[in-house]
Order: C-alpha cells, then structure tokens, then sequence
C-alpha cells in the first residue's frame, strides 16, 4: 500500500502507538487531512510542524512542542516502521484476498444480470482503481485485428473520462503494446514511452502501465493506466492490473459468446416461427455437405381443407389468415404429440413426415394416430367454433402415405428447402386431394405396418385410380364416426 494512502488515525490506534504517545501534547494530520492528537493538544502554542516519513514518502505531519518534536518522531517513525513490517505480510494476504473476491463476486454478477458491456467495464475499472489509485484508467478495444477505438475510461476522483482527453500519442503506443502482446511498465520520467506521450501532454504524467488484453493470438483491447500519485507503481498494483486485465478480457469474450448465443437463439427462434423446430435443429447443427440428398423411408401426411373455395367466398381476407392460422396451430400441436415434424404448409395444406430429419420408431401408427386426433379436432372444436362464428361449414381432408423419399437441400444458390420429395410424397397428398368430409385415406401398406391398430377402417377401397400412377392402389380409409 502506498505511504500516503495509509489510514494513520487507525495505524495509531491498532498499534498501540496512542497509547504511548497520551503524556505528550501532539496533533498528527495525514495525507487526506484526518487528524488524531493527545489530550493535551490545547498546549500546543502553533499550528507548524515537522514531517512523518516512512521509506522516504511523506505520510503526513507531525504538531508538537519544540522540546517533544524530535523524539516524537523518532517514536513514530520507528514503530510505524516496525507494526508495518509485521503487518505487510497480512495486509497483502487481506488485499489478494479482496481482489479476488471481489473479482469472483463481480464475473458472477455480470454474467447472471444482461448488463451493458460498457457498464460492465467502467465498474471495472473503478473496482481496480481502489486498488492502484491511479488518476487515469484507459480501456481500448482492438477493431480489425490492429486497429485501436477508444472503448471507456475514468479520471478524477473516478469520473468518466471524455474520449477527447485521452493522449493522442497513448492510442499509438497502446497499438504497440496490443501487437507485442506484453504489458509494458514505465516508472521514470526519462522513460522513452513517457517521454513521447508527455510531449503532447499538459500534466506530466509520472508513471504507467500498458497491458493488452489477450490469451494466445487473441487480442481483444489494451488497458492503460495512467499516473499513480508516487513515483512507481509497485509490484502488488502491477498484479493487481495485470489481474484485472484477465478479468476484462474473461468478461468479454463471455459476453461476445453470450452475446452470439443469445443472436443465435433470437434467429432460431425466429426461424421456428417458419419451419419445425426439429429442421431449425438440424440445419443450424449440419454442414451444406450433410445436408445434401439421403434416401430415407418416411411416412408423409397432408392434410387440406376440403370446402376451402367455399371458405373464401363467405368471409374476408384477414379472416382467411385468422382461420388458417387457428387451424394450423391446433394441428401442429397434434404433429408435435406424436412426433413428426411439419415439412411445409402451401396455402390451406400441411405437409408432416416421420423419418426426417430424425428417425421415429412405429412412424406409421404415429402418423395414423396423429390423423385421427387430427379428425377428431377438427370435427369436435374447430368445426363447431366456426359455425358458431358464422361459417357454413368446416371439412378437412388427411392423405398418408410411406415409402422411400430422398431428403436434403432443394432450391437455387441464394434461397434452398431443406425439404423431401418422391413418388411416395406425391402419392400421400393425391390420396389427400381424393379425401372429402373429414375421411381419412391411407394407402393400405401403411395400416398393415402398424402392430395393434386401436381404431379400425371404416372400408377398403381397392384399385384406386390417381394421377402418376399406371396401376390402382387399395386404400383403407377412416370416416368420422
């Protein structure tokens, strides 16, 4: 700790030199003008007196009688000197201590709370200027891999510093500092680093320390400061920069990532507001190689609403998207139940798949089932809200199909679909197209596949004739009950 720093009021007190001292009239003032005295003070016949010194720096002065004045400062000096050597050891012990802690207690708090990084910084930096009383403390960060900006920095008495009050010349030698990355050190005024920046500055500034900010290759910023009142700054308060410079440097690259993550989940969850959250995952965790085109089995749905030409003749516009929106929502949450995962809704139809992008066990009873709670829905909550809000009618058509279907990136360069085709997607929604009057149609493979069917087919239709298809196909198909 600094001579001129100490709290002598309290050093007389804990070391019993108060005590001592209660048979002589005295008055001592330190640094910062806190004043202890005897008793007897009102003795005194003048206000002068002599200076206190410890290791050659002034810690304060000393008011006594012409008589006491010299032994008093020999008893002074003398036990200061020895109380401070014992107690050294323990006092950089509490500070280390305090550094630390307060350090740890800090990242927790800045990491925990959303605060602004330039607010993170300035406490920083007053945290550090506690421990190093330096008039000036200057943080840089490094734009470009070379380039310096001017980030923030605090004065006097702990005050923000203007950006047109920093040297000019500092920013340079910072620059160098951020391209050597080592701290440099100048404690003598004949210093060439000190040199150059004093020629530019009104104070002479006495001493300072330049410390980039990096780990590695990375370097993020450079913190400076600048002129600690005495004449160096000690090796305790050049560990305590260089602690805190690690600090800084740990705070922003957890708040770059922090920052990117929470970009990154905003996008996602953006881009799950337009595709199935399973395709978000897949495409954010793939490289544009692993998406290419992979042959999978899927079982494919559509499901349309049959009467909808009817639909838009009866209500407005924004109407339409309302009813679309409602009716897709409740059927996604049907989807997301049982697994599969939304490909694409085109207009008033919802294309869902199982198999892609993840692999499902008993897809087609999923698939099945999925369709029947679709119908079900449809039939017992959709359909009566709307007649009751004026709509004719409400009718839903469900198409499934299985089979092989290649998966990947569809599209041009600049705009893709990570999406499926096939013949066995064209055959699901042509069997859709076919389904009227809430029914469900399924290409018979796709019910023989499924173990333990709960609800049975309300018939078979056998050589069903569709479009792309040279021979007829059986269907079993599920009409309300």
């Amino acid at each position: 700790m600094k001579k001129e720093f100490l709290n002598t009021a309290a050093l007389f007190r804990d070391s019993g030199l108060a005590n001592i001292l209660t048979q002589f009239p005295y008055k001592f003032r330190d640094a910062f003008g806190r004043e202890i005295a005897s008793c007897s003070q009102d003795k005194l016949e003048n206000d002068s007196g002599i200076k206190i010194v410890l290791d050659e720096e002034p810690i304060g002065e000393l008011i006594s009688t012409q008589k006491d004045r010299l032994i008093l400062k020999d008893i002074i000096e003398h036990y200061l000197e020895r109380f401070l050597k014992l107690e050294k050891d323990k006092f950089v012990a509490r500070t280390d201590m305090m550094i630390v802690s307060d350090a740890i207690n800090f990242l927790h708090d800045s990491l925990s709370q959303e605060m602004d990084l330039k607010q993170v910084f300035i406490k920083i930096l007053h945290m550090l200027r506690s421990y190093t009383y330096t008039s000036s403390l200057l943080l840089y960060k490094v734009e470009d891999g070379c380039e310096l900006e001017a980030l923030v920095g605090i004065g006097d008495k702990g005050k923000p510093l203007d950006y047109c009050l920093w040297p000019t010349r500092l920013a340079r030698c910072a620059s160098l500092v951020a391209r050597q990355k080592q701290m440099y050190v100048a404690n003598k005024a004949d210093d060439p680093l000190l040199k150059f920046i004093n020629n530019e500055h009104e104070t002479e500034i006495k001493n300072i320390a330049i410390v980039p900010l990096c780990a590695g290759e990375q370097v993020l910023g450079v913190l400076v400061a600048l002129d600690n009142p005495t004449e160096k700054l000690s090796q305790q308060q050049l560990e305590a920069i260089d602690f805190y410079s690690k600090i800084i440097f740990q705070v922003s690259t957890e708040k770059i990532a922090f920052t990117k993550l929470k970009a990154l989940k905003q996008t996602t969850e953006r881009l799950e507001q337009y595709l199935d959250h399973n395709v978000v995952e897949e495409v954010c965790e793939k490289t544009s190689e692993e998406l290419e085109g992979v042959e999978k089995k899927l079982v494919t749905l559509f499901i349309k609403i049959a009467n909808f030409s009817t639909i838009r003749q009866e209500i407005s516009a924004k109407h339409i998207i309302d009813i679309l929106n409602f009716h897709f929502d409740s059927m996604a949450s049907i989807v997301e139940r049982h697994q599969g995962t939304i490909d694409k809704t085109i207009g008033d139809v919802m294309m869902v798949v199982w198999g892609h992008p993840n692999e499902v066990e008993n897809a087609e009873e999923l698939a099945v089932n999925a369709a029947l709670e679709m119908q079900e829905t449809v039939l017992n909550s959709i359909k009566p809200l709307l007649k009751g809000r004026g709509l004719s009618d409400f009718e839903v058509g469900i198409g499934i199909n299985s089979g092989s279907a290649v998966a990947g990136n569809l599209g041009a360069k600049d705009f893709m679909d990570y999406t499926v085709i096939g013949d066995s997607i064209n055959l699901a929604q042509r069997l859709e197209s076919k389904a009227q009057n809430n029914e469900i149609w399924v290409r018979s493979d796709v019910v023989r596949d499924i173990k333990d069917l709960k609800v049975k087919p309300t018939r078979v239709a056998k050589n069903v004739k569709v479009k792309g298809k040279k021979e007829g196909v059986t269907v079993f198909i599920f009409a309300p009950s």
